[in-house]
């Protein structure tokens, strides 16, 4: 009979092998894509016009979203409680994306997304005064 082996030792895990390190190795994939995402709409607004742009954007996830979730949900895919908060969420949605697409024209992509990061700072800080909560 074999002797039973000690548990792995933690400190000898490398760190990106645990859940933290995953974590920040998301973030930082997750920040990469972004930046690419953003230099890449900045060359194809030279080439192509910006609302051929968003229609593509918003068609190719419309698609994609619904190849990978029709078939877990079936038809319940298509039916909401409160469509008109879903026609709200989705018209304001546009509209973030063309102020975007728009600004991202006239700004340095390195400018651009330093400004798109501290978007949720400014949110919360808004959110603070605005609603009076701490």
């Amino acid at each position: 009979m074999a002797a039973p082996q000690p548990p792995p030792n933690p400190a000898a895990v490398p760190y990106w092998r645990t859940r933290q390190g995953t974590g920040v190795l998301l973030i930082v994939l997750a920040t990469l894509c972004f930046a690419v995402l953003d230099t890449s709409t900045k060359h194809a607004t030279r080439l192509v016009p910006l609302l051929m742009l968003l229609w593509f954007r918003y068609l190719f996830q419309a698609v994609a979203t619904f190849a990978l979730r029709f078939p877990v949900q079936g038809p319940a895919l298509l039916y909401t409680a409160h469509p008109r908060f879903q026609l709200l969420r989705g018209v304001l949605l546009l509209v973030t994306s063309a102020c975007a697409f728009f600004g991202l024209q006239h700004l340095p992509v390195g400018e651009f997304t330093a400004m798109v990061m501290l978007s949720p700072l400014a949110a919360t800080a808004l959110a603070a005064r605005w609603l009076k909560s701490k």
